[in-house]
């Protein structure tokens, strides 16, 4: 029989719902790193397993789209209420507004669902009200993201080549700083080898792309639109040509700030085996930016 997330001590939740919004992303989600963040000793690992079943982490311990969609406190509340209503999904299917219902009431659904002893079944009651006072029930789910649709972005072979010459040396500075252990250089190289493909498209045809979404840019080289825009800008300009779709941008969004993470002065310190994956999920993303592109005219 299926359970429902819950802790031992419901008031550490909004502990933990701070420490997903304001702590620094963490590679890997731990019951140290929660409780570092102010959660109270030795429940760390209950709230880990918490947000792994409200889809804020997933089975590998890594924060997934819907923690950092969490860290937007523009979308914060609606989207922790999509995950409660997943996560207590019979409490939804016996009363449509179970957030209104007392935690008597709920207790009851509880010990029909789930084979919990007294005190758990309490507990799971408690924590779905305290995270209820955190949501926003007023829209049923997300917005769904939008397809991407590129027409306007065309590489000719020598452009394509040439970013991908940019992806690949990028990248060799990333393995070669694993391979000596320094991760957070190699954090930090291999980011700026999706920037560098990303700009390398955006000037194609003579930064085309670039204008398309900024009319008014009159830089000339790749250098010159680097030096102008921002991560947080180039994964706009991105989304704005089709090239991403908005739950892309989220994910893309976690891949920069553990870059600046690694760029700036933090704590943040990943292991070789989390550097490796990051390296991975950085091509990854940049090799599907660069499969969205049009194929263009040949150069004479």
């Amino acid at each position: 029989m299926p359970g429902m997330p819950h802790t031992t001590v419901p008031t550490s939740i909004p502990v933990a719902l701070r420490a997903v919004q304001g702590a620094t992303v963490p590679g890997k989600v731990t019951g140290a790193f929660l409780e570092s963040n102010g959660v109270p000793a030795g429940e760390g690992n209950h709230l880990v397993g918490l947000l792994r079943a409200l889809g804020f982490v997933d089975g590998a311990g890594r924060p997934t789209l819907t923690w950092n969609r969490y860290r937007r406190p523009d979308q914060s509340a609606v989207v922790l209420a999509t995950a409660v209503r997943a996560a207590y999904a019979p409490l939804f299917e016996r009363h449509a507004d179970a957030y209104a219902h007392s935690a008597t009431t709920l207790a009851k659904v509880v010990r029909r669902h789930t084979e919990y002893a007294e005190h758990h079944v309490e507990r799971t009651a408690e924590c779905f009200l305290v995270l209820c006072a955190y949501a926003d029930f007023s829209v049923p789910v997300l917005s769904p993201a939008r397809e991407p649709s590129s027409d306007v972005v065309q590489l000719t072979t020598r452009e394509r080549l040439t970013a991908v010459r940019r992806l690949v040396a990028a990248h060799t500075e990333a393995l070669d700083c694993l391979h000596h252990d320094l991760t957070r250089p190699a954090y930090v190289s291999a980011w700026n080898g999706f920037a560098a493909m990303a700009l390398t498209i955006l000037a194609a045809g003579d930064f085309s792309a670039a204008r398309a979404v900024r009319p008014s840019w009159k830089g000339a080289t790749v250098e010159d639109l680097s030096m102008h825009t921002s991560g947080a800008l180039l994964l706009e300009m991105l989304s704005r040509l089709g090239l991403c779709d908005l739950a892309e941008v989220d994910d893309l969004g976690i891949l920069l700030q553990r870059r600046h993470d690694c760029a700036h002065p933090t704590f943040f310190t990943p292991t070789p085996d989390e550097a490796a994956i990051y390296l991975s999920e950085v091509v990854a993303a940049a090799l599907v930016l660069l499969g969205r592109t049009q194929q263009g005219p040949t150069a004479p």
